[in-house]
């Protein structure tokens, strides 16, 4: 049983200093997010950039999926949150109270 060597993604991520971790694809130096779009062949079909981020891609064929579990995407917030709760802003009068500073000894 021959030992296949597992070579990871050669595309280098300028922001974080290093090469990307995941596994390059079959035949290819890059892995499925580095692969060019317009390579089709590289992948199980078409990448497209998410339409909710395009700091990313996934596959055109599982886009309605993709939708439902993007990070990007517009969450609905519960029903106990409210917005500005505790902002400070003035959209009710505060009602401004005098505080006393009372002396004492020990």
């Amino acid at each position: 049983m021959e030992h296949q060597e597992i070579r990871y993604c050669s595309h280098f991520l300028e922001r974080k200093g290093r090469f990307c971790k995941m596994k390059a694809l079959p035949g290819l130096l890059v892995c499925g997010e580095h692969c060019p779009l317009e390579v089709e062949e590289c992948n199980k079909g078409k990448r497209i950039q998410c339409p909710l981020d395009g700091s990313h891609t996934c596959f055109a064929k599982k886009l309605e999926s993709h939708l439902k579990k993007c990070n990007a995407r517009k969450k609905e917030l519960p029903v106990y949150y409210s917005t500005n709760v505790n902002s400070g802003h003035a959209s009710q009068p505060v009602e401004k109270v005098k505080l006393f500073v009372i002396s004492f000894s020990f």
